[in-house]
């Protein structure tokens, strides 16, 4: 292919220093060096880019926050009537004794049952199966919102949650997500300070404003990238 653009692509947890250990220097620059031009979603994989390469790096939002599906989401109907903390991560993970016994204790404390929505946790109140579309009316609906996944933290933001977020291997482009959006102060260690986070209401006017530059740049990268291309 003549012309190959990326958008919003991530190294994910791999560092520059892994990179440079493994002597992957060579193999990752000729690869990026095929590339007309290059967006990714976090500073890291900036940082990777233009330090192993002749390439500058775009920063764009998620392709979730770039579409927001707002249509999709403000159709959704409640399908569960009473208030509930809504946890989202993968089924290998928030299976330790210390992420059970927090969460249990916040659902305690809060007298609200945990369901986990996309993924089986035996040990949650109920396991929900949804598609795509129904996952983003549970996590609008949702009372509180706990989760440990990049996507998790996305889906909260586009649907104004009131979330908490625990950093693990992702910490690369999850941080990078919630500092693009003063955001920090959601993220968790331990009970007292998830239950803190999630009884203070975030404040989605300043979020928004954020999220809506984000796209504006978004979109005049792809627009300019594709236009460029047909223009040639």
């Amino acid at each position: 292919c003549r012309n190959i653009i990326s958008y919003a692509g991530s190294f994910g947890p791999t560092t520059l220093d892994e990179i440079k250990q493994k002597k992957l220097e060579d193999y990752i620059s000729n690869s990026i060096n095929n590339f007309l031009s290059i967006a990714v979603r976090d500073k890291n994989s900036k940082e990777i880019i233009e330090t192993l390469s002749s390439k500058k790096a775009q920063l764009t939002c998620d392709p979730v926050i770039l579409y927001g599906y707002e249509n999709e989401i403000k159709v959704q109907k409640r399908k569960i009537k009473e208030d509930y903390i809504l946890l989202y991560s993968y089924d290998n993970n928030m299976n330790s004794e210390s992420d059970i016994s927090l969460v249990r204790h916040i659902s305690k404390e809060l007298k609200l049952p945990v369901y986990s929505i996309g993924f089986y946790h035996k040990w949650c109140d109920k396991n929900i199966n949804a598609d795509p579309i129904e996952l983003l009316g549970y996590f609008k609906n949702a009372k509180y919102i706990i989760t440990d996944t990049f996507h998790g933290t996305v889906m909260s933001l586009i649907t104004e949650s009131n979330f908490a977020t625990k950093l693990r291997g992702n910490s690369n482009k999850l941080y990078n997500l919630l500092s693009e959006y003063n955001l920090q102060d959601r993220i968790f260690d331990n009970v007292d300070g998830c239950k803190e986070i999630l009884q203070q209401e975030v404040n989605y006017e300043e979020v928004n404003r954020g999220i809506r530059e984000n796209r504006n740049n978004s979109k005049k990268y792809l627009l300019e990238e594709i236009n460029h291309i047909i223009g040639n």
